[in-house]
């Protein structure tokens, strides 16, 4: 479907207006009740790398990961963290690279504060991903002194459970290693359950949905999504990395990515540095309630004022109805309103609603637009809606970027300029 012109951004329509996503009448776990029936393997976390790295807790060389201690990472939404164990003095200590004055805390410490946090939630269920250098026996009497053994979930193979069953029988903590020698039932060698996207990265250039270590397909995905420089991690590249938009097309990518990631898994632990910065936790509702389905795959083209842009969506069914909508004022965790069928706008407001294409025989649903001579330059966030009666709602969001009268800062689809090239789902 053709349309000669898009209306100025900035009018808001009735489908995408309501800002409240409703109450939970039950009890929520990990801050959703939509979560509590959903099973461990099937839930996005929000995961900090080298968590312990803080600057609260005075870490200072390399660069601290992280700005709040362990607590305020659990206060503010972390339920996934990675922790590097050493043997420090005759005790176990967490550091990073070497133990030192430099960085080194103790891991009862650090422990105390999950004891803390899970006492006062009831409702949480956390995640431990060890990079050890520290032996099974110091490990597991570290849990022991801080009273945490008793919470330890061991997974014995088949289906993992829910997030809600695992409260009701107080195994709250999911502990895994990388330590092949383990033999603790609860403490899991991480490469036999998961695989992860290579880590590392000194650029976003240099983000790929291919695998690292373990191996794809396995029953948990890590995707590691932080660059670190010379120095360690710094603040201002983890705004840019953890940006709403950035983040969220990554980890689109790389769950639609069946190259990479057969059976389309959901992204289970989103490992991020500087987790307060950009809208990480925003990523991870999205995800969670984009769930069991990947979001659907976009591309944008010829967001130049004057000429036709061109909106492409991949994953839909033939003859099914997809809606397109657009906000110049950013992406975030938009309004949820009953419409979308529980899922929420990735628009900040004002939005517009632009307009509907049919999906071909291939799933393919293309909406096109004559862009206004006068739209002003910078970023153009737009969104691809296919609701589905009883089932719920896909959809994806990508930015743009209106160039200026020069031509700079063109427009760009998927996740950035020189970034690899969106994959085609089946």
């Amino acid at each position: 479907m053709t349309h000669d012109t898009l209306c100025s951004l900035g009018i808001a329509v009735s489908w995408l207006l309501s800002l409240g996503a409703g109450s939970a009448l039950g009890r929520a776990c990990n801050g959703d009740e939509a979560l509590c029936d959903r099973p461990y393997d099937q839930v996005a976390h929000l995961t900090t790398h080298n968590a312990h790295s803080n600057v609260e807790d005075r870490f200072t060389v390399p660069l601290p990961n992280q700005y709040f201690n362990v607590t305020g990472q659990l206060e503010r939404g972390v339920r996934a963290m990675m922790l590097d164990t050493y043997l420090y003095r005759g005790r176990a200590y967490l550091c990073h690279g070497i133990c030192g004055p430099w960085g080194a805390t103790k891991m009862r410490n650090t422990l105390r504060e999950i004891a803390a946090f899970l006492g006062a939630h009831p409702n949480e269920v956390l995640t431990i991903i060890f990079e050890s250098y520290l032996d099974e026996e110091r490990t597991a009497q570290a849990f022991s002194d801080t009273g945490l053994s008793d919470e330890l979930y061991a997974h014995l193979g088949g289906p993992w459970p829910s997030l809600g069953e695992m409260i009701d029988a107080g195994t709250r903590i999911v502990v895994f290693t990388d330590d092949p020698a383990t033999v603790l039932p609860w403490h899991h060698y991480v490469w036999d359950y998961a695989w992860e996207t290579p880590f590392g990265s000194e650029s976003i250039e240099e983000f790929t949905c291919a695998e690292g270590r373990g191996t794809p397909g396995s029953e948990l995905f890590i995707l590691n999504h932080y660059v670190l420089g010379p120095l360690g991690s710094e603040r201002s590249t983890g705004l840019e990395v953890n940006q709403y938009a950035l983040l969220q097309a990554r980890m689109v990518q790389c769950w639609g990515d069946g190259e990479h990631n057969p059976g389309y898994h959901i992204p289970n632990f989103v490992n991020v540095d500087q987790h307060d910065l950009g809208d990480p936790l925003g990523v991870i509702g999205s995800l969670n309630r984009s769930w069991p389905d990947p979001p659907l795959w976009m591309t944008v083209s010829g967001v130049v004022p004057g000429e036709v842009a061109e909106l492409r969506v991949e994953g839909a069914e033939p003859g099914e109805p997809v809606y397109f909508a657009a906000s110049s004022t950013g992406q975030g965790l938009g309004g949820c309103p009953p419409v979308l069928q529980g899922a929420c706008s990735d628009l900040l407001d004002p939005v517009e609603r632009l307009g509907w294409a049919t999906a071909d025989p291939h799933g393919v649903a293309t909406w096109t637009t004559r862009v206004p001579l006068g739209l002003p330059p910078g970023p153009v966030s737009t969104q691809a809606f296919l609701p589905r009666p009883g089932s719920g709602t896909k959809s994806v969001a990508v930015e743009s970027v209106v160039p200026d009268s020069l031509g700079r800062a063109g427009a760009t689809g998927g996740l950035r300029p020189g970034s690899e090239p969106a994959p085609t789902r089946p």
